[in-house]
């Protein structure tokens, strides 16, 4: 029998508050683990200049996740595989024709892809919008983004057409039209990576609201009139020589133009939110180059490296997006000038494919490494050969194979026997 002062509920009321605690934990755990894994790294830093102390923070990459991609069909390197048909597409005569240019396109022959959609799209909407996604595969974006407007039009319900065309749209700067699209695109289905494009967007507008533009016919440069209009001049000649020094190197210069933003130190940190530190960035997800620059005099030299090394990324990714990342960066340093130093660490090449390591003293190896790779290729066997290692990469062949027909033997082999040279200055 309980006594009168006891509170026969007690233990009962211990429990249920005890189970409302857990339930509050396991959801804070599945929140926190939630927003780590949708965290993506768009953008990369430029390489540092020179030796640094271990101890000290620099311009540094963290190896990073692969980057969102557009559409659940979009892989990470590009556009890569055919998103899937709109719900509720009617099946007819132009159903077997698609299916053939489907089957192009899974072939590698996007071009042949894109002819056999636009033969079919004036009756037919799922093609036009594949002719949109294949336009976008050949980095055709204001071609991409007249096809996909047409197709969203006709097929206003379709979300891959609107989250496609949301992406196109973002990559040539229409940075409202984008807003809008990502919008209606939400309307009809919920998408992680369309609202992390979404707040992207918002901040971007934000800040470019009242940004000016100037125009070649290889450059779109974006820039504060009033911080940036002294520096504009000197970053397009930088840009037109860029576009003639690289381009003659690899062989490669691009039709589309590339977008160039320039920004207050302010503005770079509140899009980019890298670090102070870092001196450019080039984005693979939206193909622009993005800088903060604070006036031009006494800053050529130091704007002309920033702008070589990231041009040199934007070609390679237009040219080979499989590029392992240590000839990435191997080549925008020997591009932008710099010459490898002794780092005293050695770290498999193998290892630096995909991404390097986040600890200073690490990664400044890693990057001295990439670029005494790509200076003793070059130096033992010339540009040329470089040239089919791209091409060999471009054409969907893996490192192990393009490496071997580009240079006599496979990666794995020629990795294992070389060594960056310790006396190196």
């Amino acid at each position: 029998m309980s006594r009168e002062w006891e509170n026969r509920n007690y233990g009962n009321d211990r429990r249920f508050w005890r189970l409302v605690l857990l339930a509050l934990l396991l959801l804070v755990i599945v929140l926190s683990v939630s927003r780590s894994l949708r965290r993506g790294v768009a953008e990369k830093p430029l390489a540092p200049v020179g030796p640094a102390p271990p101890s000290r923070s620099r311009s540094l990459p963290p190896a990073a996740p692969p980057e969102p991609s557009p559409t659940a069909a979009i892989a990470a390197d590009g556009f890569e595989t055919l998103p899937p048909a709109a719900a509720g597409d009617a099946a007819g005569k132009a159903d077997d024709a698609r299916q053939g240019a489907d089957a192009l396109f899974n072939s590698g022959d996007v071009a042949g892809a894109l002819a056999a959609y636009r033969h079919l799209a004036p009756t037919d909407p799922l093609s036009r919008g594949r002719a949109g996604f294949c336009l976008a595969r050949l980095g055709r974006w204001e071609e991409a983004v007249i096809e996909l407007r047409e197709a969203a039009n006709l097929l206003p319900n379709d979300f891959a057409v609107r989250k496609l065309l949301t992406y196109a749209l973002y990559r040539q700067n229409d940075l409202e039209a984008a807003s809008a699209q990502a919008q209606a695109a939400l309307a009809i289905q919920a998408d992680d990576g369309l609202l992390d494009l979404q707040a992207k967007l918002g901040t971007e507008i934000r800040v470019q609201r009242h940004y000016d533009d100037a125009r070649t016919g290889n450059f779109v440069v974006l820039f504060d009139g009033y911080e940036h209009d002294e520096s504009k001049r000197m970053v397009l000649d930088i840009l037109k020589d860029a576009y003639a020094d690289i381009g003659k190197e690899l062989d490669y210069f691009p039709e589309q133009p590339i977008s160039v933003i320039l920004y207050t130190a302010k503005d770079f940190s509140d899009v980019t939110s890298a670090p102070a530190w870092v001196s450019g960035l080039f984005g693979k997800f939206d193909g622009k180059i993005r800088l903060p620059v604070q006036g031009a005099t006494g800053r050529e030299r130091e704007l002309r490296r920033v702008l070589y090394h990231e041009y040199t990324h934007a070609l390679l990714f237009l040219l080979a997006p499989a590029c392992p990342l240590w000839l990435q960066e191997g080549l925008a340093q020997y591009f932008c000038g710099d010459r490898p130093v002794s780092a005293w660490q050695v770290i498999p090449l193998s290892l630096l494919a995909r991404g390097f390591p986040a600890e200073p003293s690490a990664a400044y190896a890693a990057y001295m490494e990439s670029l005494q790779a790509v200076s003793d290729l070059l130096e033992e066997h010339g540009m040329a050969r470089l040239h089919q290692l791209l091409r060999k990469l471009s054409e969907g062949s893996d490192l192990e194979s393009a490496f071997a027909t580009a240079f006599g033997q496979p990666f794995s082999h020629w990795a294992k026997n070389w060594r960056p040279a310790q006396s190196a200055e």
